[in-house]
């Protein structure tokens, strides 16, 4: 990817922060949960829609099949960028190795997300582990096809 391309990614997850929390919702400033931010971020820049994004289901956590099925649909707008946590980048986080979380570098040290926060907001990452025990699992970028 590139650094105007890595920018405007940015642009568009920081343009997200206040929209509330709404599981299974993909709306700027109606709602959204974590996978929500990350596809209508995707949708805004790319002038495309993520339908290969499935709504996960509130108890997805505890469905391992969950993981691999999210992982595979994935694929279909992203892969693994072989570098750290960055602008633009896609952060995948996990708890005992099962894919619970995701947002959006800002820099090295933050990223954009959204969990059962009352908002999406612009967190510290560092060192890669958050406060509630997930640790970074992936950074991924889109697919600019």
């Amino acid at each position: 990817m590139t650094a105007a391309l890595d920018a405007l990614i940015v642009k568009e997850a920081m343009s997200w922060v206040g929209t509330p929390f709404v599981h299974g919702a993909s709306v700027k400033g109606s709602g959204c949960d974590c996978l929500g931010l990350i596809k209508g971020v995707y949708e805004n820049v790319f002038s495309c829609t993520a339908d290969a994004l499935p709504v996960y289901p509130a108890t997805f956590w505890q469905d391992a099949g969950w993981h691999t099925l999210f992982l595979n649909r994935l694929h279909k707008v992203a892969g693994p960028s072989g570098t750290g946590p960055e602008a633009g980048r896609l952060l995948l986080f996990a708890k005992n190795g099962v894919l619970t979380h995701l947002g959006l570098g800002v820099d090295a040290q933050s990223m954009i997300h959204t969990s059962s926060d009352p908002r999406v907001g612009r967190v510290c990452h560092a060192p890669v582990r958050l406060v509630n025990g997930l640790s970074l699992w992936g950074v991924w970028s889109f697919r600019e096809d």
